[in-house]
């Protein structure tokens, strides 16, 4: 399983580029079609394998340096009060401080609830609409607030992860 992950995600970073060049566009300049490319999804692994994962999205946005990165992050059913937040918050850090991406270039959405935290990553040319919220709704089932229990303020745990 994990090998599958690493060799999908090897060959987007490989072939990806070369589809846009082949097309006649420069990798670093994605065809205006191409909205938003969904690079990866995880939720409840280790910090080390986080980290793994991230590094291979710092290596994509260095390829398509145009590009855009959207951290869309949903809490899960036992949750503490702003985590969905305060890990997308975590991971935008971690790109722009280990990875040097520039700020500006990441976006970070707050979905709500599932029964599992999760972090989606996306990527997406620059000019395009950006992901938002509503482009989000109704794609994954959801929980709604009375499906959760909130445990209060959350600990550095997931904060200070990375």
């Amino acid at each position: 399983m994990k090998k599958l992950l690493y060799l999908s995600v090897i060959s987007t970073l490989i072939f990806l580029p070369l589809a846009f060049e082949a097309s006649g566009w420069p990798a670093s300049h994605p065809p205006p079609d191409v909205i938003w490319m969904k690079f990866d999804e995880y939720g409840g692994i280790s910090s080390k394998k986080e980290k793994l994962r991230l590094k291979n999205f710092v290596i994509g946005l260095r390829e398509w340096k145009t590009s855009n990165a959207f951290i869309v992050s949903r809490a899960g059913r036992r949750s503490c009060k702003g985590e969905a937040q305060a890990r997308a918050n975590r991971v935008r850090e971690y790109l722009v401080q280990s990875g040097g991406i520039e700020a500006s270039r990441i976006n970070t959405i707050d979905a709500g609830y599932e029964e599992a935290w999760s972090i989606e990553l996306f990527v997406a040319p620059r000019g395009v609409p950006l992901l938002t919220l509503a482009d989000l709704k109704g794609v994954r089932p959801e929980l709604q607030a009375d499906q959760v229990q909130i445990r209060g303020e959350c600990k550095k745990e997931f904060r200070e992860r990375l």
